[in-house]
């Protein structure tokens, strides 16, 4: 009875987690990307270059990113709002990473920048992650 029970709470615990978030694939049509791009996978595409940018608008009060690199040795700029974040060192295997969190639940402009140059290996972008009924917006330059 208590496996059961264990069980019953750890699926209980995985749907509410799971339901707490929305995936927006790769090949969303509100994301902005720009540089030397592979899109021969639409639903990951890989890039190996530096000043390659993968940027989007979200509503709601976090966002993360989902990665895959092949080396483990790529590092990309953060820029939420027109400021620089944080830099993110992406390591191997696909992986979410949070990017922001607390922010005010407004509109935000996140944009992603590949800092390290083409010998440091290649990622795969495979999508952004928003809280559950959040979603991206058209892309507005001021």
């Amino acid at each position: 009875m208590k496996i059961l029970l264990t069980f019953l709470g750890i699926f209980t615990a995985t749907i509410c987690f799971a339901s707490t978030i929305d995936t927006i694939p790769a090949s969303d049509t509100l994301i902005e990307y720009s540089g030397r791009i592979d899109f021969s996978d639409t639903g990951a595409p890989r890039f190996s270059y530096s000043g390659v940018s993968v940027r989007a608008c979200f509503t709601g009060t976090s966002i993360g990113m989902i990665m895959d690199d092949d080396v483990g040795k790529n590092y990309y700029n953060v820029i939420l709002d027109g400021r620089m974040l944080d830099t993110i060192n992406v390591t191997t295997g696909q992986k979410t990473y949070t990017v922001a969190n607390g922010l005010a639940d407004t509109i935000h402009e996140i944009e992603l920048f590949k800092r390290t140059e083409e010998m440091f290996g290649k990622t795969r972008f495979c999508g952004f992650v928003v809280d559950s009924g959040d979603m991206l917006t058209t892309i507005t330059d001021t």
